[in-house]
C-alpha cells in the first residue's frame, strides 16, 4: 500500500483521520475531559492553595447513640482511667477500652493526639 492508498482510506473514516492526524485531541475525540490538576493550574493562574490541607478537627466525638461527647469530656476520661486502672496501656488499649466501656465511637489517632498533648504517651524499650 502507497501513501495515496492510505490517504484515500483515511479520508474516507473521518474519526480515524482525526486521530491519527492530531494525537493530542484524543480525551476530546473520545468524549472525556482532560482534567488534571497541573493542567487546571496552567489554565487559571492565579490559583494560588491557600491553607496546608486537610479537614479541620471538629472537636467532638460520638457516642452509640448518637449524642455528641465533647473533646474536653474525653480527654478526662483519658486522664481518669490512666490515673486508676490503665496506667501501662498506650492509646490502642485505651481506644478499646473507651469503645466497650464507654460506648463512644472514636478513632485511636485522635486518642494518640489527646494523650500527646496531655503528655501521656510513654516511649517504646525496644
Amino acid at each position: 500500500m502507497n501513501n495515496d492508498q492510505i490517504c484515500s482510506l483515511m479520508s474516507c473514516i473521518p474519526s480515524l483521520n482525526s486521530l491519527i492526524i492530531s494525537p493530542y485531541s484524543l480525551p476530546l475525540v473520545a468524549g472525556a475531559a482532560w482534567i488534571t490538576n497541573y493542567y487546571h493550574r496552567k489554565q487559571n493562574e492565579e490559583y494560588i492553595k491557600l491553607e496546608n490541607g486537610g479537614r479541620p478537627i471538629p472537636g467532638y466525638s460520638f457516642n452509640e447513640y448518637g449524642e455528641k461527647i465533647c473533646d474536653e469530656y474525653i480527654k478526662e476520661l483519658i486522664i481518669q482511667l490512666i490515673e486508676t486502672e490503665a496506667f501501662g496501656y498506650g492509646y490502642y488499649k485505651l481506644t478499646i477500652l473507651l469503645k466497650r466501656r464507654f460506648k463512644l465511637i472514636v478513632d485511636d489517632k485522635k486518642l494518640y493526639r489527646a494523650m500527646q498533648g496531655n503528655g501521656y504517651l510513654k516511649t517504646s524499650d525496644t
